[in-house]
């Protein structure tokens, strides 16, 4: 697909905005320091498209006096750590155009499809000196829209991005923002003095390979499960000698993770970690977090076990393990997880690299709670979206449909061979 830049300018707060230094978190410090990417696909807007970017630009320029850091750049400061420069330098906004129509693209399954239609961020003079925000507006032949979203990882999690993305609607709407952003982050700071009351696994080193596999570039695939097809994973779950009831995210996280480590045919002793993304904001509650909270609250649950286990045991045993996981995070295992970075000599040995979730480890984030088709500007709903950016692998998200409430869609990235074993596995249960 041919996209074609024709403008390109930076969007500063409407109104004065305080200029300071905004702390990050320990946690904001081991994301990957990298733009998340989102794209959203509109139908023709019903007055045509010839003043949509406008409409998005000027309600930008408005939403940013309330989240006003994301018009600010990294710095590093005085003592060495990474910080926000609430400076008021501006978000980029790129307009665009293509000769494509929204239909040329299908089902939207791969990430890299998506890319043109995101602003591509670039490092080469250091990942601070990029705009924390970069915004797309792609004009399509047919008449559709598409927005692409960049937002610094570093600054947000998914949660924030939707509330800022979410409250960029409503201005556009001539609205007021819902809910106000909480800015500081000193609620996420390590107690003094620290106190590390488990072992936290999850910033442990990933395992690696015993046995070398083709070095083979990853591709996306998408596969949509049906409300019956969930519910159907959901009873054979439940079908355990512990007696217990899975949650849904717990049942489908299982399948997927048995599926993928029988696709990657591993050696029985081969240790396999999973990640699972649980969200603080649901735990920490000595205190808890401040409403609208706005930056990474994200922490990982890390099951792991051998391959030879998770394949050859029923559905319920990795579920099992999965469920423990999660379940042991609570407000004084997160606070212990904070207090431990506060610990180390070196965050930069803790940041998330890109490949941390490769064979045979992976990283499974279930995104069907996120308001993403909340993403109203004025038109309508998104009538699709998706990640965009190169295929990692090992790296599966749970979206949710449009339609069809309780039936989801599982994008999951693997080389071309595991994928073909992994989309067969998928479907039998």
């Amino acid at each position: 697909m041919n996209v074609t830049v024709t403008d390109s300018v930076l969007v500063k707060p409407v109104n004065s905005t305080p200029h300071h230094q905004l702390w990050v978190s320990n946690i904001d410090l081991v994301m990957g320091r990298c733009h998340s990417t989102i794209a959203y696909i509109y139908r023709r807007p019903p007055n045509g498209d010839s003043n949509v970017a406008e409409i998005l630009r000027d309600a930008l320029s408005k939403v940013l006096v309330d989240f006003y850091p994301l018009a600010g750049r990294l710095i590093t400061d005085a003592s060495g750590r990474i910080a926000v420069d609430c400076n008021g330098e501006g978000a980029l906004f790129v307009e665009a155009v293509t000769d494509s129509s929204i239909d040329d693209f299908g089902d939207f399954t791969s990430p890299s499809q998506l890319t043109t239609l995101v602003p591509s961020a670039t490092y080469e003079n250091g990942f601070t000196k990029s705009p924390l925000l970069m915004i797309q507006v792609t004009k399509f032949k047919c008449g559709g829209v598409a927005l692409g979203t960049g937002i610094q990882h570093i600054l947000s999690d998914g949660t924030s991005s939707l509330h800022f993305v979410n409250s960029w609607c409503d201005v556009a709407r001539g609205l007021k923002v819902h809910l106000l952003p909480h800015l500081d982050r000193s609620p996420l700071r390590a107690r003094n003095p620290p106190i590390v009351s488990f072992s936290h696994i999850e910033f442990a080193p990933p395992p690696t390979l015993l046995k070398e596999k083709d070095d083979e570039k990853a591709r996306v695939g998408r596969f949509n499960l049906s409300k019956e097809q969930v519910s159907a994973l959901k009873a054979k779950a439940r079908d355990n000698p512990l007696n217990k009831t899975y949650s849904t995210f717990v049942s489908l996280a299982a399948h997927i993770w048995k599926c993928c480590t029988t696709a990657r045919d591993l050696v029985e002793n081969q240790r396999c970690k999973l990640y699972i993304p649980v969200d603080g904001r649901d735990r920490l509650c000595k205190p808890p977090l401040p409403c609208g909270y706005f930056g990474n609250a994200i922490f990982m649950a890390t099951p792991i076990d051998n391959a030879g286990e998770i394949v050859s045991n029923p559905l319920w045993y990795s579920a099992e393990k999965i469920h423990e996981s999660i379940a042991k995070i609570d407000d004084e295992h997160l606070r212990s997880g904070l207090d431990f970075l506060e610990l180390q000599p070196d965050l930069n040995a803790f940041v998330r690299s890109r490949d941390v979730f490769n064979c045979p480890n992976m990283v499974i984030n279930s995104w069907t709670c996120l308001p993403f088709y909340d993403a109203d500007f004025g038109w309508g709903r998104p009538s699709a979206m998706g990640p965009a950016g190169t295929p990692l692998e090992g790296i599966c998200r749970i979206l949710p449909m449009q339609i069809n409430h309780g039936s989801v869609s599982i994008c999951m990235s693997l080389p071309k061979n595991d994928m073909v074993k992994f989309g067969k596995l998928l479907f039998e249960f």
